[in-house]
């Protein structure tokens, strides 16, 4: 109620534009009640005008649409963990709990695919970056070697 009483009490406070070639105030269209700076139980009168807007400044009506095509598409995701130096195995089971669907694995030395689990294999960097939300059915790519000292 407190709120209202603001709003009401700016309102109320609001003079008429002038009109500099008349020299005086302009009458500017009058609203549908009487102006009044005393709050009221009763709701705003809703608009009496029910044509469609037609012009793209004017807002649509409620429950009306101006032919904008909104789709959205909720996926599951992840934030990213930090896989660096991890073992293969344990960066596929933390990828497989986060809820991770396609990892692919390149061999850091010649830049190929591995084949196969390559469980032994240390992570030397991956893409998407740790910290980089992700949702399940993006590829992630593992970049490993054999052992840490042969990351690049």
């Amino acid at each position: 109620m407190v709120t209202a009483v603001v709003v009401v009490a700016v309102l109320g406070a609001c003079r008429a534009p002038v009109d500099p070639g008349a020299g005086g105030p302009t009458t500017p269209p009058g609203p549908t009640s009487p102006v009044t700076d005393a709050p009221t139980d009763q709701p705003t009168p809703a608009p009496t005008d029910d044509t469609p807007t037609t012009d793209p400044a004017d807002p649509a009506l409620p429950g009306e649409s101006e032919g904008v095509d909104v789709r959205v598409r909720i996926e599951p995701g992840y934030t990213m963990p930090n896989l660096v130096e991890a073992s293969l195995g344990q960066a596929r089971r933390t990828l497989e709990r986060e809820g991770a669907t396609t990892v692919q694995v390149v061999d850091a030395r010649r830049g190929d695919v591995v084949a196969g689990r390559s469980s032994g294999w240390t992570v030397c960097e991956h893409e998407p970056a740790a910290g980089t939300f992700t949702i399940d059915a993006a590829e992630v790519v593992l970049t490993a070697a054999p052992n840490a000292r042969q990351c690049p």
